[in-house]
């Protein structure tokens, strides 16, 4: 192996750890609400694999396997969409995970730039990766789990609306009279 091939693989890696923490701050900067109801939803991470599974297997059958068989390269295209949406539904998901374990990496800025602790949690979890075997299955399991944790997140949306209202200024709740 030369140093050539050194640094192929380790750009080629550099530049998927870069790929995957410009998704999880991308999902932080626009829904940062869903990314904080994915987090909540890792606390009970079996039910949150079982709904990622229960999205992400079906879709890969239909858009990989079903949908590229057919000949037409626009049912292969559309199988591929298909195929690869619920994983990068996946990764914003996944943001919660990361913004969960940078709650655990508390640093002085983090009430004024809360895209911080996604950012720590992130490099934590790209670190975790790169082991092989066992990071490459937690690299799927989080993939997953994100899938399920983001469908959960969308679920709750709605509920989370009706709650904001009658509140008036500030968004804050009455204190209750006993």
């Amino acid at each position: 192996m030369t140093i050539v091939d050194v640094l192929t693989v380790f750009l080629v890696i550099l530049s998927l750890m870069l790929v995957f923490q410009a998704f999880w701050l991308f999902g932080t900067a626009l829904f940062p609400r869903m990314v904080g109801q994915a987090r909540d939803r890792y606390k009970t991470p079996i039910r949150t694999t079982l709904i990622g599974l229960a999205v992400v297997v079906p879709t890969f059958l239909i858009g990989f396997t079903w949908l590229g068989q057919f000949p037409n390269p626009i049912v292969k295209g559309a199988g591929l969409v298909i195929g690869v949406v619920p994983l990068m539904l996946g990764l914003i998901g996944s943001a919660g995970l990361c913004q969960l374990i940078g709650l655990g990496l508390p640093a002085p800025g983090d009430q004024s730039q809360n895209w911080r602790r996604v950012w720590r949690g992130g490099w934590v979890l790209n670190f975790c990766y790169l082991l092989p075997g066992p990071g490459w299955v937690f690299l799927a399991w989080s993939i997953i789990s994100g899938c399920g944790a983001f469908v959960t997140s969308l679920s709750d949306r709605g509920n989370d609306r009706n709650n904001d209202r009658g509140r008036g200024r500030g968004n804050s709740r009455a204190p209750r009279q006993s």
